[in-house]
């Protein structure tokens, strides 16, 4: 975890891999995350959950108030809803580094991870203080 300190505020943002053994296990890794993060203000969760965006542990988070910016696979980065009040905007979110997109770059399809990278793009809706 990382905090990150934005004058007026700060931001955390939780990386995480959590169990690829059952559903059960990464739901339960998933509760005490979520009860390690409680009242500590805006948080960012994303990693690999192992875990599809139907799941118990997508579906704790979701319930916890946080948005799937990117729903469809096991990899998520979790944001805090829009209707929070937090002042962030989800602005765009896109896959990235799969093994066409590294073609484009190096000029042939190349795998550098088991897993895609996730791009997200926010946009802070209030004005910092001066």
């Amino acid at each position: 975890m990382a905090t990150l300190d934005l004058g007026d505020e700060t931001l955390r943002v939780v990386g995480v891999h959590l169990s690829y053994h059952d559903s059960a296990t990464t739901d339960e890794q998933t509760q005490d995350l979520l009860s390690r993060l409680a009242g500590h203000g805006p948080v960012i969760v994303a990693g690999d959950f192992n875990a599809l965006s139907d799941s118990p542990a997508v579906r704790r988070c979701l319930s916890a108030g946080l948005v799937d910016s990117l729903p469809g696979d096991i990899d998520h980065c979790l944001l805090p809803a829009d209707d929070a009040g937090l002042g962030w905007k989800l602005e765009k979110a896109a896959w990235t580094f799969r093994p066409a997109d590294l073609e484009k770059l190096v000029g042939q399809a190349t795998e550098i991870s088991d897993h895609a990278g996730i791009l997200v793009d926010l946009r802070r809706q209030r004005a910092l203080p001066r």
